[in-house]
């Protein structure tokens, strides 16, 4: 069953338009680490000094989707979509004219801030437009997302190829003038309105609930993984296989989100939450120790491309999960979900450059093994204190 209070049609369109701002999100999340050898080469920096773009990126994404998921039920969801997209167009195209890595940064920082008001309006907006199937819902949602992520790399190996890293960001830039097109011809789902908004002093309150407090932690750790798969894995299989071969790593490791994210929809409605999720996670934690302890040469990319299908699917149906614990907090919610995993996207990349530049990229790569296993821990815990369905 779906929203019945707005019209199919209606509805239909605006799962287009969300979905299609969603892939575009993905592309421009994978821009960063794809080009992060690109960086390197055009700017003199450290690697712990490469380690702030994921730190940039994410400040302004933690600020605007923590308020946009707050207010979600109290402004027009359609004008602030509009708005965020073509500030989105306007920021690509200054990033793509960075003179500096200075400036680079800080188009970062506001880069985030559009993102963060984009993501923090998604799911939401999904939610509301059905209501009865949001674990399916949200893992689609991120299928769509993983393609969109699966391009980034992509156009960055194109841009890089046939001119600069520059024109990646120009490309995508122009690719939000559709988007912002289809948004102003929207009318605004009446179903929305149910969307309960919370005062930003209310988030530390719902923190304090055991579900949203295990859920929080868990999207923490869940992010320190991501992010470090994000942001080095080009550099890392780069220093081992070339750029070429470092970008696509990145491509064959997303590319797995794609059926792997269909698969955890279709398993949501059959097999309890967080058996999926705990099973996947200590499977994972074997794989992250194969390819960064055990294997050598191709089997790196094989056992790459195996944690990204076992880890696609986490973050969706966990959040899923505490959404149907309190479908009226939808924006608060999601806002708790990506502001725990963009903090997390802030700190550990940045402090995996710092270990990379004292050791090695191989050691800091291999920082993602214990975090695995704490978030499977974690799961566990969860499960023998609430059950299965918890």
């Amino acid at each position: 069953m779906t929203d019945r209070s707005t019209p199919p049609a209606v509805r239909r369109r605006w799962t287009v338009a969300v979905l299609g701002y969603v892939a575009m999100l993905g592309l421009l999340a994978q821009l960063r680490g794809a080009l992060l050898p690109s960086f390197a080469a055009d700017f003199p920096v450290s690697e712990a000094e490469l380690g702030l773009v994921s730190t940039a990126g994410s400040v302004g994404f933690l600020l605007a989707v923590a308020v946009a998921g707050a207010i979600v039920g109290r402004v027009d969801v359609r004008r602030g979509l509009l708005v965020a997209l073509v500030a989105l167009g306007g920021c690509l195209v200054l990033v793509s004219v960075s003179p500096t890595y200075l400036a680079l940064l800080g188009g970062l920082v506001v880069l985030g801030l559009s993102t963060g008001v984009l993501h923090g309006f998604d799911r939401p907006i999904l939610s509301h437009l059905h209501p009865d199937s949001r674990a399916r819902t949200f893992n689609l949602q991120d299928m769509v997302w993983a393609v969109g992520a699966t391009l980034g790399p992509i156009l960055a190996l194109l841009a890089v190829e046939f001119a600069n890293w520059r024109v990646a960001y120009l490309v995508a830039g122009v690719c939000t003038i559709p988007l912002a097109a289809l948004v102003y011809r929207l009318e605004l789902p009446a179903s929305i309105d149910a969307e309960q908004g919370l005062p930003l002093a209310e988030l530390v309150t719902l923190l304090r609930r055991p579900t949203v407090a295990w859920l929080a932690a868990a999207m923490l750790l869940l992010s320190f993984v991501e992010g470090g798969f994000f942001t080095w894995l080009p550099y890392y299989a780069s220093d081992i296989f070339g750029r070429r071969a470092g970008t696509l790593s990145l491509a064959a490791y997303l590319a797995a989100y794609v059926p792997a994210r269909y698969a955890f929809s279709r398993l949501a409605g059959r097999v309890p939450n967080l058996d999926l999720v705990l099973g996947g996670s200590l499977l994972a934690t074997v794989m992250l120790a194969v390819a960064f302890v055990f294997a050598r040469g191709a089997a790196i990319f094989g056992a790459i491309v195996v944690v990204g299908f076992l880890v696609a699917g986490m973050f969706p149906t966990l959040l899923a999960r505490g959404t149907n614990e309190m479908p009226e907090h939808s924006g608060p919610i999601n806002a708790v979900a990506l502001g725990s995993s963009s903090f997390g996207f802030l700190v550990f990349p940045a402090t995996m450059g710092v270990v990379a530049e004292r050791t090695s990229i191989g050691t800091a790569m291999r920082l993602l093994i214990p975090v695995m296993l704490a978030f499977a821990v974690l799961v566990a815990v969860v499960r023998a204190r609430n059950g299965a369905a918890a």
